[in-house]
């Protein structure tokens, strides 16, 4: 089954790789409308679906951060094992270069008996001792700087680690308080829009604007009846029309023939 699904993944791979070298204008065009119908399809998902997908994917996080939680956990107990080990190791490498050095101060004593440990010994049975002991000494001390260096590379590991948990915790929590911060604002907006319908479909409201707008209407009518009146008792609008005709030519006159001295009448102006 595996293998039919890999033959068919491939199929497809190689067609598309046909088609964008054989036709590549059809090849865009193709990769626009799915990007387009993809774009309307996150377009068209609900706020709250996409706020319960987002909290889904916060919480894998959180699952995903146990691991972590356990892995730092895991190392620090090393870390603390390895230091009682290093200690020990110290401890007995510090026990051993005291009794090195009583050994080479016990030697110093001219003699073929020497007094060490409360005990005569031979001075080439305690010179063997000394040397096999010294060497014992040397590689511990080997060891001990290199269970130094990896402790203090596990420790430098731990804190990078705590550190990025830290980062992570912080990633974590800020996710969550902007999550709850786009539910609190969805809902005050579900609300107000809820709010604005009820006001839109509430009869009493499309009542009272139906009644505005008869008095608007009304308002309007009382106003032409007005104008209508006072154009009857002027004798219409036409008389009424050319005496401002006649007071705006009049004005006109006046203000060139103080301004340039003289007016130009429609004879004058043929000429």
């Amino acid at each position: 089954m595996l293998k039919k699904v890999l033959i068919a993944g491939v199929a497809v791979v190689l067609a598309l790789l046909v088609v964008s070298y054989v036709v590549p204008r059809r090849f865009a065009d193709a990769c626009l409308w799915l990007k387009e119908r993809r774009d309307a399809a996150e377009e068209s998902i609900p706020p709250e679906r996409e706020i319960a997908i987002l909290k889904a994917k916060i919480d894998a996080l959180e699952k995903d951060d146990q691991y972590q939680f356990h892995a730092v956990a895991k190392l620090s107990a090393e870390v603390k094992a390895d230091e009682r080990h290093v200690n020990q190791f110290r401890d007995g490498l510090a026990a051993s270069e005291k009794r090195i050095a009583a050994m080479h101060a016990a030697l110093k004593v001219e003699g073929l008996q020497v007094n060490y440990e409360s005990r005569n010994w031979a001075r080439e049975e305690l010179k063997t001792e000394f040397e096999v002991s010294v060497d014992a000494y040397r590689d511990e001390e080997k060891q001990l700087r290199a269970k130094e260096a990896a402790l203090a590379a596990k420790r430098q590991t731990l804190d990078v680690a705590h550190k990025n948990l830290r980062e992570t915790r912080l990633l974590r929590d800020q996710l969550k308080a902007d999550l709850e911060t786009l539910r609190a604002e969805l809902v005050l907006e579900q609300q107000a829009a809820a709010q604005e319908r009820k006001v839109a479909n509430d009869p009493k409201a499309a009542e009272a604007r139906e009644k505005l707008e008869s008095i608007r209407k009304r308002i309007s009518v009382m106003k032409e009846e007005r104008t209508l009146r006072r154009e009857m008792k002027t004798g219409g609008s036409s008389v009424r029309a050319h005496e401002e005709t006649k007071k705006q030519q009049e004005a006109r006159e006046a203000y060139i023939n103080q301004k340039w001295g003289g007016t130009v009448d429609a004879t004058s102006a043929k000429r």
